[in-house]
C-alpha cells in the first residue's frame, strides 16, 4: 500500500453531521440511513476514524458504538467494516487546460482502482463542454474493464469545465443502485465556467449539495482538485463545500501529488466502518449522539447526527430488581421492579426457582407491571437459595420480552445484601443538573449515597462530590465544568449505618454531554415590493455570536446566470440587502447564502431565496409625455399636424367641385359618335342613358364579366378540449382507481372534496394544483393554488400561481407534496374517433 500523506481539508461541522474538534481521535459520518420497521427503528452509520488534523486513521479497531437519543435512551451498535457492495462513480476533467496533465491524472485514477475495496463496482465519465459529458462506462465489477475506460479519456481541445452538470449526471447514476454504500469522486482542475469565461453548466452549486445530501440519497462526493502551475485555478472553497457538506472528502494539489491525492480517497473508502442498531424513539427530529469504543477501552470523540421519525417506537420491556424485603407476619418476600417499555405487557408471568436443583417450585401471573412482585413463602426452604423470574406477556398470554431472573435468599428474617442499580440517568435540558434513577436493595441499611462525576478519559472526578442522608429512588446532580462532546461517569457508592463507604458495592453509568453551541439560522421571507427595485432577504438567527461570515451569492432562475458579485459580511445580519442593477424585470432569482465561522468553514447548510424581480414601470401616460417632450417628435408631430391641414384642405374643395349624385353631368352626342364611343369602350364601362333627356349619356364604371368574387374571411377555428388522463403512481392511501380522465376544463387536485382527491395525505393541500385547458394556447397548463408542501413537474419545482404549459406529445410525471405522484398525458385520437374510447378508468 501507497505511503498516505497528509489530507489538506479541514472538516466540517453542519446540523447533520456535527464532528468534535478536539484533540485525539474523531468520528467523521460519511451518511446514516433511517429505516422505520413494524416495532422498531434500524439505524445504520457509515463513518471513518479520523485525527485531529483530518487524516484517515487507518490502524483503528473499532469494537462497539454507543449511541445515546435525546430522550435519554441508550443503544450499544454492532460495529463492522460493511462487505455489500460498493459502488462508485469516477468523474474526471477532460477540459482543455487539462491536456498536459490528462496522461498523469489517468494513471493515479488507475492506480486508485487497484487501491479500491472489495465488491467495488465502478463507472467512469468525462467531462468538458456541457454536449461533451460522456458515460465512458456503466457500472461493472470488472477492475480491468474499468482501468481500460479510464485511459481512454482524453481532454478536448480549447473546451470549458462543465464541472456541476458533469456532477449532477455521475449523482443520478449512483442514486439509481441499491441504496447503501455508494460515492462519487470528482476530480477537476478548473472552476465551471466555458472557455469564454462564462457559467458552462445549468445546475449550480446549490443543486448539486441538495441533491447529494437528500436524505432519501445521501451519496458522499469525494473531490480531488489540482492546482495550476501559475497559482490555483481551482475554487477550493466551493470544492470544499460540496465533500463536506454531503460526507465525504477533499483533497487539493498540484499534478506531481495526483496519486497521493487518489491515494487519500481509496483510503477513506477503505476504512469506514458501519454501526447497526435497533432503536427505540418517539416522533420528532431526533438527535442521536454516537461514541466509537476501540477495543483498548478508549473511545473516539463523539458526532451528533439529526433525523426525523414519524411515529412513536415503543421500547421493548426490560426489568431492572431493587430492594428484597421479607414480612415475617405475612410470610412473603416482596421484590421491587423498575420497568422500561412498560406499555408492552399487559401482565408479567413469575416464577419461583429452586437454584440448587434447577427446578420451578411455583408460578404465577400478575396482572399489568406492578412495582412490586410478592412473593408466598409456601412450598420455600429456610436459608433456600432462589431466583425469581419475570416474563411480560401481552393479552393473549404470549411472551413480549425475555426472562429477566434476579436471585434471591428465603431467610425469613434474614437480611438481603446491599445494592445500588442505576436504571437511567438524563440531562437537564441546560445540562447544568443530572437526573439519576435507582433501585436500591437493603435500603433500611444505608445511611446515605457518595456520588461523584469522572472524566472517562483521564479517569478523573470533576467537580464537587455529592453525600445524600438517605437511600432515595432519584438522585440530582450537579454538573459543573464538563466539556460539550465529551463522555463522562457517574459513581454511586452506598454509605452503611457507621458512615462507612460500601466499595463493594460500586455502581456506574456513563453519559455523554451535547456537542458544541451551533448557531441556527432560517429564512423568514424575502421583502420586495412590486414596483421598487429594493429586495432584502430577512432571516432569523440564534447563537450569532458563533457565526464569523455570511456569503452572498445570486443567480438567475432559469439560467443559473450570476447576477451580483459574493458579497461577504462579516459576523450575523439578520437583513441582507441585495444588489438589483443587474437584474431583469419580471425575472425569477436564487439567493444563496452560506452561514460560515471565524475560518471560512460553514456552519449550517446554505439557506436558499427565491423571488420574482418587479421593479418600477413608468405609466403609459408617463412615457407617452417623455416621447412628446422630444424635440425631434415635436417637430416631425408639427409637420404631421400641417400635412393634415393641407389634406384635408384640399379633399374638401375636391369634394366641393364634384356633382351631388342626385344632379350628374350628362354629354349630349350624336348617334355616330355614340356607336364609336362604345366600340371604343372596355368591358368594364356601360352607357347610361339621361331619363329626363335621352339624347344625353353618361359613361359608368362597373367590374368586367366573369372577373372573381370577393374573398370572403373564414371564421376562426374554435380550439377543442382533446381528452387527457391522470395515472396514479404513488399514494399513501389506498385510491379507488388507478386512472382518472379530465372531463372538466379546470381539473382540481386536492385531498377532500375535488376532482381527485388524496385522502390522508397531510402533504397534500385541501386545494393543491388545478389543471385547465387554455383554448388561447390550445394546450393543457397547469399551476400550483399555493400548497403548503409544493408541486414538482417532472422533478422541477412549480411556481405558486404561476401557469405553466404542459406538453401535449410527452409523459409528463407531477409530485404532490411528500408522497403523491400522478402521471399526465394528452391522448391523441384521429378526425371522427369517439373520444371516450382512448380513456382509461
Amino acid at each position: 500500500m501507497k505511503r498516505r500523506f497528509a489530507l489538506l481539508f479541514l472538516l466540517l461541522s453542519i446540523p447533520f453531521m456535527l464532528t468534535s474538534a478536539q484533540g485525539g481521535l474523531n468520528t467523521f459520518v460519511n451518511y446514516f440511513v433511517v429505516t422505520e420497521n413494524t416495532d422498531s427503528v434500524t439505524l445504520d452509520v457509515y463513518f471513518n476514524i479520523v485525527d485531529a488534523g483530518g487524516r484517515v486513521f487507518e490502524g483503528a479497531e473499532v469494537e462497539t458504538v454507543n449511541i445515546q437519543l435525546d430522550d435519554g435512551s441508550q443503544y450499544v451498535a454492532n460495529v463492522i467494516q460493511p462487505e455489500n457492495p460498493f459502488y462508485i462513480a469516477i468523474v474526471l476533467d477532460a477540459s482543455g487546460s487539462m491536456t498536459s496533465a490528462n496522461p498523469a491524472m489517468r494513471a493515479a485514477a488507475i492506480a486508485a482502482v487497484d487501491d479500491a475495496p472489495e465488491l467495488a463496482q465502478f463507472a467512469v465519465l468525462s467531462f468538458s463542454e456541457r454536449e461533451n459529458i460522456n458515460l465512458i462506462q456503466g457500472f461493472s465489477p470488472d477492475p480491468e474493464q474499468t482501468k481500460v475506460s479510464i485511459d481512454s479519456v482524453r481532454s478536448i481541445e480549447n473546451g470549458g469545465t462543465c464541472l456541476y452538470d458533469a456532477t449532477m449526471r455521475a449523482l443520478e447514476l449512483v442514486a439509481s443502485q441499491p441504496q447503501g454504500r455508494r460515492a462519487v469522486i470528482l476530480f477537476t482542475d478548473g472552476v465551471d465556467e466555458t472557455a469564454r469565461g462564462e457559467p458552462c453548466s445549468v445546475n449550480t452549486l446549490e443543486n448539486i449539495i441538495e441533491v447529494a445530501s437528500n436524505p432519501g440519497l445521501q451519496i458522499p462526493i469525494y473531490v480531488v482538485g489540482m492546482r495550476g502551475r501559475g497559482g490555483t485555478q481551482i475554487n477550493e472553497g466551493e470544492l470544499r463545500l460540496i465533500a463536506d457538506s454531503t460526507g465525504g472528502l477533499a483533497a487539493f494539489g498540484d499534478s506531481s501529488q495526483l496519486n497521493t491525492m487518489f491515494d487519500i480517497m481509496m483510503t477513506a473508502l477503505n476504512n469506514q466502518w458501519l454501526a447497526q442498531a435497533e432503536i427505540y424513539p418517539p416522533a420528532g427530529v431526533r438527535r442521536a449522539i454516537i461514541t466509537p469504543v476501540f477495543e483498548s477501552g478508549v473511545n473516539a470523540f463523539a458526532t451528533t447526527i439529526e433525523f426525523v421519525v414519524s411515529r412513536n417506537f415503543i421500547p421493548p420491556l426490560e426489568i431492572f430488581f431493587g430492594s428484597i424485603t421479607y414480612d415475617e407476619t405475612r410470610d412473603i418476600t416482596s421484590v421491587e421492579i423498575i420497568a422500561n417499555g412498560a406499555d408492552r405487557a399487559s401482565q408479567l408471568r413469575v416464577e419461583i426457582i429452586d437454584t440448587e436443583r434447577n427446578l420451578t417450585v411455583s408460578s404465577f401471573n400478575v396482572p399489568g407491571v406492578p412495582e412490586k412482585i410478592e412473593i408466598p413463602g409456601d412450598g420455600l426452604e429456610p436459608d433456600g437459595e432462589y431466583a425469581v423470574s419475570i416474563t411480560g406477556l401481552n393479552d393473549g398470554g404470549q411472551p413480549v420480552s425475555q426472562p429477566f431472573v434476579n436471585a434471591f435468599v428465603y431467610r425469613g428474617l434474614g437480611e438481603q445484601p446491599i445494592q445500588v442499580n442505576i436504571i437511567r440517568v438524563e440531562l437537564s435540558e441546560d445540562e447544568s443538573m443530572l437526573e439519576v434513577t435507582l433501585a436500591t436493595q437493603g435500603r433500611d441499611r444505608i445511611s446515605g449515597l457518595f456520588v461523584s462525576i469522572v472524566d472517562e478519559q483521564t479517569n478523573t472526578a470533576v467537580g464537587d462530590p455529592l453525600q445524600t442522608s438517605s437511600a432515595p429512588t432519584a438522585v440530582n446532580v450537579p454538573l459543573t465544568n464538563l466539556q460539550p462532546g465529551k463522555e463522562y461517569r457517574v459513581e454511586i457508592t452506598p454509605i452503611d449505618l457507621t458512615g462507612q463507604l460500601i466499595t463493594d458495592a460500586i455502581t456506574q453509568r456513563q453519559f455523554v454531554t451535547s456537542p458544541p453551541l451551533l448557531p441556527t439560522v432560517i429564512l423568514d421571507g424575502v421583502n420586495h415590493t412590486p414596483g421598487t427595485t429594493e429586495v432584502s432577504i430577512d432571516l432569523l438567527i440564534t447563537n450569532p455570536q458563533l457565526i464569523g461570515s455570511m456569503r452572498v451569492s445570486g443567480t438567475s432562475k432559469q439560467g443559473g446566470t450570476r447576477v451580483f458579485d459574493p458579497i461577504i459580511i462579516d459576523g450575523a445580519q439578520s437583513s441582507i440587502n441585495i444588489p438589483t442593477d443587474r437584474m431583469s424585470k419580471d425575472q425569477e432569482y436564487i439567493i444563496t447564502i452560506n452561514i460560515l465561522d471565524d475560518d471560512g468553514n460553514p456552519l449550517a447548510q446554505p439557506i436558499i431565496a427565491e423571488f420574482l424581480y418587479s421593479p418600477p414601470g413608468k405609466s403609459i401616460f408617463e412615457r407617452i409625455g417623455e416621447f412628446v417632450a422630444s424635440p425631434i417628435v415635436l417637430g416631425v408631430l408639427v409637420a404631421i399636424a400641417l400635412f393634415l391641414v393641407f389634406w384635408f384642405y384640399n379633399q374638401r374643395k375636391q369634394k366641393q367641385a364634384q356633382p351631388a349624385e342626385g344632379n350628374l353631368n350628362y354629354i349630349k352626342f350624336s348617334k355616330t359618335q355614340l356607336a364609336q364611343l362604345e366600340n371604343n369602350m372596355g368591358s368594364g364601362r356601360r352607357m347610361i342613358n339621361n331619363p329626363a333627356d335621352s339624347n344625353k349619356t353618361r359613361i359608368e364604371q362597373r367590374p368586367p364579366t366573369g372577373a372573381p368574387p370577393m374573398p370572403q374571411r373564414n371564421n376562426p377555428t374554435v380550439q377543442r378540449q382533446p381528452p387527457a388522463q391522470l395515472e396514479i403512481l404513488q399514494a399513501n392511501t389506498q385510491m379507488p382507481q388507478r386512472m382518472v380522465q379530465i372531463t372538466t376544463p379546470r381539473f382540481i387536485i386536492g385531498r377532500e372534496g375535488r376532482d381527485l382527491n388524496f385522502d390522508n395525505d397531510p402533504s397534500v393541500s385541501r386545494q393543491h394544483l388545478e389543471i385547465s385547458f387554455s383554448s388561447a394556447h390550445g394546450a393543457y397548463q397547469i399551476k400550483d393554488l399555493g400548497s403548503t408542501f409544493g408541486t414538482k413537474v417532472n422533478g422541477r419545482p412549480l411556481m405558486p400561481d404561476h401557469p405553466e404549459i404542459l406538453s401535449s406529445t410527452q409523459v409528463i410525471t407531477i409530485e404532490l407534496g411528500k408522497s403523491a405522484v400522478v402521471r399526465f398525458r394528452v391522448l391523441h385520437t384521429q378526425p371522427g374517433q369517439d373520444l371516450s374510447s382512448n380513456w382509461e378508468v
